[in-house]
């Protein structure tokens, strides 16, 4: 079940997840939210685009909807932490916002590659999809203790702030 209006290929990415391991999923929620630290999510689907004088550029971070970077940099190191305790290895951390030392396997990197090729407005249903599906507990197979990006508010909370935003630059 989608809770936004997903497409095929958006889907098609969710299905694939589905049959992964939670290393692999763990992995892809750390890609992507490490994407969205970043400011990597964007409406030219280019890296780096702070680096750019485009007045018609759309850059999406956890700021765009009200909420404080902060947070999303404590979500990342929770599940840093998380995921050194599955795979047993405290290898990988946060700097500066950016998750350092993941060893991506093929397969983690033929659903990134996926992920990538989604045009802007379908990376903020991936991004709404996952949350929900994080914060609800139906992303993992197993038990993964999770945390809120914002105390205040839950997983549903923040994907129909998405929504909005992502209706906002349909409209603009």
């Amino acid at each position: 079940m989608y809770v936004t209006e997903a497409n095929d290929q958006v889907r098609y990415l969710f299905e694939e997840l589905s049959s992964k391991d939670n290393i692999v999923k763990m992995r892809f929620l750390l890609y992507v939210m490490n994407q969205l630290a970043n400011d990597q999510i964007n409406s030219t689907n280019e890296a780096n685009p702070n680096t750019r004088e485009d007045p018609e550029l759309e850059i999406f971070n956890i700021d765009s909807i009200g909420y404080s970077g902060d947070y999303i940099r404590l979500f990342l190191e929770y599940n840093v932490m998380c995921y050194n305790r599955i795979i047993d290895n405290y290898k990988t951390y946060v700097n500066e916002n950016t998750v350092i030392g993941i060893e991506n396997s093929e397969e983690d990197e033929k659903i990134q590659s996926n992920f990538e090729t989604l045009d802007f407005l379908d990376k903020l249903d991936v991004v709404s999809e996952l949350l929900i599906r994080y914060e609800s507990e139906n992303y993992f197979d197993e038990e993964v203790n999770i945390v809120l990006i914002n105390p205040f508010s839950n997983g549903y909370d923040i994907a129909s702030r998405i929504q909005k935003y992502k209706s906002w630059i349909k409209e603009s």
